[in-house]
């Protein structure tokens, strides 16, 4: 294997080790977010807010449920994100 493969696979490994370390803590932050059935509302917007930083419009539905529509890779069309509250 080149110097060059071996770099490029080195910074792979690193790009994923990033972000499985945002994705742990971001799933620490909703965790601690209280939300005792029925009050659910903070842990959404949490989760939309957190949407929108990254540049994907989402909404609450009339269920209380954070909704995000996301392109499809398919033209046409597009692939439905949502968290439901419980």
């Amino acid at each position: 294997m080149t110097q060059a493969i071996t770099d490029l696979l080195e910074q792979i490994n690193k790009e994923i080790t990033n972000k499985k370390l945002l994705l742990l803590s971001l799933l620490k932050e909703v965790a601690l977010i209280p939300s005792p059935t029925g009050s659910e509302q903070q842990k959404m917007l949490f989760l939309k807010e957190k949407l929108k930083e990254i540049g994907i419009n989402a909404s609450i539905d009339s269920m209380g449920n954070c909704v995000a529509k996301l392109p499809a890779k398919k033209s046409g069309g597009s692939d439905r994100l949502m968290s439901q509250q419980d």
